[in-house]
């Protein structure tokens, strides 16, 4: 009769609780935010063109990164935890021999290891910094020709590819490479001004 159950009102409380938590949400997080507490407006960023995920070791990931490393045409940006992928290096140093611009930014206690090859590609010519700090330099992504990401939790090596159970997120859209070669260049500046 114009009363309103116990039922809806709890339907109603959750609703409510869900909407402010979402408006926390959004408010911290720009990268998925649509409403924009600043300007106060509303934005959209466009879907990913393209949007893949891989699993090591059956799909193997290194061949993906190779692939999509062997079509850049014009940049590479790499931050990386753990490099002793021989092939990946070789599709880096062919990428650098076509023109492609290609920088790397190691995690500094991993590239210790006698298997990173960190050395490998400064000898060909590479830009790279090692990255030190209070904590690890636990990113994995490469941003290619600034339009597509490879991310996920696979480091670029043998056990990665070949044992560890691992996932390989590829995305084509140029908002979100945008995200991450923000990420990359702070990180770059970071390691660069630790080497001064």
């Amino acid at each position: 009769m114009g009363f309103i159950n116990k039922g809806s009102w709890i339907f109603l409380i959750v609703v409510i609780v869900v909407s402010i938590g979402i408006i926390g949400y959004v408010k911290e997080d720009s990268l998925f935010g649509l409403y924009s507490f600043d300007t106060n407006s509303f934005s959209f960023s466009p879907p990913p063109q393209d949007l893949d995920v891989f699993f090591c070791p059956e799909d193997n990931c290194a061949s993906v990164l190779i692939q999509q490393i062997d079509s850049a045409q014009d940049s590479i940006y790499i931050a990386v935890y753990s490099f002793t992928k021989e092939d990946i290096a070789d599709a880096l140093i062919r990428a650098k021999e076509r023109g492609v611009e290609v920088r790397i930014v190691f995690d500094y206690f991993q590239s210790e290891s006698d298997y990173s090859v960190d050395e490998r590609l400064i000898d060909n010519g590479l830009e790279i910094v090692r990255r030190k700090g209070g904590g690890s330099m636990h990113n994995k992504f490469c941003v290619i020709d600034e339009k597509k990401v490879l991310t996920g939790s696979f480091n670029y090596s043998k056990n990665a590819d070949e044992k560890n159970d691992e996932n390989l997120i590829f995305i084509v859209s140029e908002s979100l490479a945008q995200e991450y070669l923000n990420e990359f260049n702070e990180i770059w500046a970071q390691a660069k001004s630790q080497e001064e």
